[in-house]
């Protein structure tokens, strides 16, 4: 069976874009099930949105330069993604819509509020 289009174009693409979908890096940023995507969901949806490297550092404000983006290679390495930057990833993907995060946030008020 050939896949294609939004889930990749092999058995093993669509299995790394279902892991992703079902994963707890996909829960908004305020649930307490949430989590970091791996540098491997990263790279996913950077691949998925048609950017480079150093366009999705230009597109998140990261510095770039003629060597590329350093954040945007660690993220995709070692290192964890900014959350907020993960988001707007999955946002501009099509992959989260951040007034659902809004509306999430507003009905769990119960949640202690940290912010200081």
């Amino acid at each position: 069976m050939e896949y294609s289009g939004y889930y990749g174009n092999s058995v093993a693409e669509h299995e790394r874009w279902l892991d992703l979908l079902e994963s707890p890096c996909m829960l908004p940023l305020s649930s307490s099930m949430y989590q970091q995507p791996t540098p491997e969901q990263a790279r996913l949806v950077r691949q998925y949105l048609g950017l480079s490297q150093i366009q999705l550092g230009h597109f998140l404000g990261q510095a770039v330069s003629f060597e590329g983006c350093l954040e945007v290679q660690l993220w995709e390495s070692e290192h964890r993604i900014d959350s907020g930057n993960w988001r707007l990833m999955l946002a501009a993907a099509g992959l989260c819509d951040l007034r659902e995060d809004l509306l999430f946030l507003k009905m769990n008020k119960n949640q202690p509020d940290v912010s200081g």
